[in-house]
C-alpha cells in the first residue's frame, strides 16, 4: 500500500512466525522500530491461534526491501513479503 504524498510513502509488509512465535518476539520488534514502522497483528481479536503468527508492518517504503531481509535472517520469521497488488476484476 502506497500512501502517497511523495517521501511520506509507506508499504505494508505481511510477516509469519514459525510456529513456535505466536507473538512477536523482542527481537522482531526492536527491528520493526528500528525502520521507523509499526507492527500489528493482521488479525486482531481472532481466538484462532495459527492466525496469531501472522502480523502486519507499515514501513516507510524505502525501507521495505532492507526490513524485509533483516526479518527473514532471523530464526523466528518464517515469511516476510509485500502482497502483490490485486488486479482490477
Amino acid at each position: 500500500m502506497d500512501s502517497g504524498g511523495g517521501g511520506d510513502a509507506t508499504t505494508e509488509v505481511h510477516v509469519m512466525l514459525a510456529p513456535e512465535h505466536r507473538d512477536a518476539t523482542a527481537a522482531v520488534r526492536d527491528l520493526v522500530g528500528s525502520h521507523h514502522a509499526t507492527l500489528r497483528p493482521l488479525f486482531p481479536g481472532v481466538a484462532d491461534v495459527p492466525l496469531n503468527r501472522y502480523w502486519l508492518v507499515t514501513v516507510p517504503a524505502a525501507e521495505a526491501d532492507g526490513l524485509i531481509g533483516r526479518l527473514l535472517a532471523l530464526p523466528e520469521v518464517e515469511g516476510a513479503y509485500i502482497p502483490p497488488t490485486p488486479s482490477p476484476a
